[in-house]
């Protein structure tokens, strides 16, 4: 049995991985040409969509083994780890949003991302997810969640 917050949780970072996707999408251009423009990937002889996609999958599967391991596993490190990264994606949100050269629909995306990221972590620590989290998956009294 898990609690309200972790489900909640759930719900919400999924949600950022697909408005990841969008913001992919809407990205796709721009992040072509930067790659396109880098002397040493044509050096190597690396297609830049290979590249794009291949980083893209990468960021996906570590944000999915985060949530496997906080919303599955109860990991007090994932967890943390997971709290460390949205820090730092907060504080660099101002940069990206005043200094990047994206379109006003990727900079929206990226907004709304790192709020959404905020409330994911947010939930992380309610006193019902914190329960969860020292007593782990198992072993947790279901009255807890009352």
């Amino acid at each position: 049995m898990r609690p309200q917050s972790i489900v909640r949780f759930d719900q919400v970072f999924l949600a950022i991985i697909v408005i990841g996707l969008i913001g992919f999408a809407l990205n796709w251009e721009s992040a072509m040409a930067q790659l396109n423009a880098n002397p040493g990937l044509s050096q190597l002889g690396w297609d830049g969509t290979g590249v794009l996609i291949g980083m893209y999958a990468f960021s996906v599967t570590i944000s999915l083994l985060l949530w496997y391991f906080v919303s599955r596993r109860a990991s007090n490190v994932a967890r943390w780890i997971l709290t460390v990264l949205t820090v730092y994606g907060l504080i660099s949100l101002p940069f990206t949003l005043f200094l990047s050269p994206l379109p006003w629909p990727s900079l929206i995306v990226a907004f709304v991302s790192a709020v959404l990221q905020a409330a994911s972590v947010w939930l992380l620590f309610r006193p019902d997810a914190a329960a969860w989290f020292k007593h782990g998956p198992r072993g947790m009294d279901p009255d807890v969640f009352e």
